[in-house]
């Protein structure tokens, strides 16, 4: 099987973490709208496409599937999501599979605001949450959330757009402060939202933070949860972090495999305060936590590819070692039973 990443960047570990399931059984592409990274030279081959919102994306992508038999795509970046889960049927029809959750899946993980309800619905605590300058005001009176609040782009990437409020007094003009930047930035890209409700207004609290790696199979049933906390982080994405055998954020893990019921792998950003996990954000992707536990004995390519294959997948790739510390760097180190 020839497999290919998308807006592959700089995750050349996981063009090696591919290669080394796939051997000499097939080929790790890697495809950018610009050359310049390290993924790309780590692959068998790389290729340059254009922009994802470019009117031709799908139909280049398709037909470099096609003429270089590719068979598997793994998409790496969340604009990109929503495009190939409704191209899903088109690429399948020539035997391409493309690792991504349902068009509503990753609507709902994509969107804050959608995310916030869903764990309010399935019994998951999260921060506090508003769409609208008024009814965060209105809460704020009535003393049913405290300062400070953060101010987020409903649809996010990284840190981009990410601001702090100390006083009420500040909401308005840091709110048109995060609206000039999403029109500045990539987040643009969401264009199909009413202005004054594309932000969300949060309670803060600070940072101490877990993540969640959520695996269901191929027909969306719930086959593993994993966890780590996050030590440090950098434009927001994990650059150290240990493996932690938490049961409860496994659970909150199974609970969100359960009630998604996304396809494949996810990442769940999760914040404790006061003794409790809040979840703060989902990712239906191979997203910044994913090296942490592949350092510690989980191998999802090897799983997703016996899967696509229609192969038993072995109780091993899904056996986490707790305690093991890994830092994120051009190569990945890990320390095993870190204190």
């Amino acid at each position: 099987m020839n497999l290919l990443l998308t807006c592959a960047g700089h995750r050349n570990y996981l063009i090696e973490y591919f290669k080394e399931v796939l051997g000499e059984k097939g080929n790790v592409f890697a495809a950018n709208s610009y050359p310049e990274t390290t993924a790309m030279l780590a692959a068998d081959k790389s290729f340059v496409l254009p922009q994802v919102n470019h009117p031709d994306y799908i139909n280049i992508l398709l037909k470099l599937c096609i003429d270089n038999d590719i068979k598997l795509i793994i998409p790496l970046l969340d604009i990109e999501l929503p495009l190939l889960a409704k191209s899903k049927d088109a690429f399948l029809k020539q035997g391409i599979f493309i690792h991504v959750s349902s068009p509503s899946v990753v609507e709902l993980c994509q969107d804050k605001w959608e995310t916030y309800l869903f764990a309010k619905q399935s019994g998951i605590n999260t921060p506090k949450s508003y769409i609208t300058i008024e009814d965060a005001k209105k809460s704020y009176k009535l003393g049913e959330i405290r300062l400070p609040l953060i101010l987020k782009p409903r649809y996010g990437a990284g840190s981009i757009g990410i601001e702090h409020v100390e006083k009420i007094e500040q909401l308005d003009v840091v709110y048109q402060l995060v609206t000039n930047k999403i029109r500045q930035s990539i987040l643009s890209y969401y264009d199909n939202i009413e202005i004054d409700k594309n932000i969300l207004i949060q309670e803060f609290f600070p940072r101490n933070e877990f993540g969640i790696n959520v695996l269901n199979n191929l027909y969306h049933e719930q086959v593993a949860s994993f966890a780590l906390k996050s030590i440090e982080m950098k434009a927001g994405e994990t650059y150290r972090a240990v493996t932690v055998m938490d049961e409860e954020l496994i659970q909150i893990g199974r609970k969100i495999g359960n009630c998604l019921k996304h396809e494949g792998y996810l990442e769940a950003d999760m914040i404790k305060y006061n003794d409790k996990y809040y979840l703060i954000d989902m990712n239906p992707r191979f997203g910044g936590y994913y090296p942490f536990i592949h350092m510690a004995g989980i191998n999802i390519p090897a799983v997703l590819l016996a899967w696509y294959n229609k192969k038993e997948i072995k109780q091993e790739w899904i056996s986490l070692k707790p305690n093991v510390f890994s830092l994120k760097g051009f190569k990945m180190f890990s320390i095993n039973n870190y204190a």
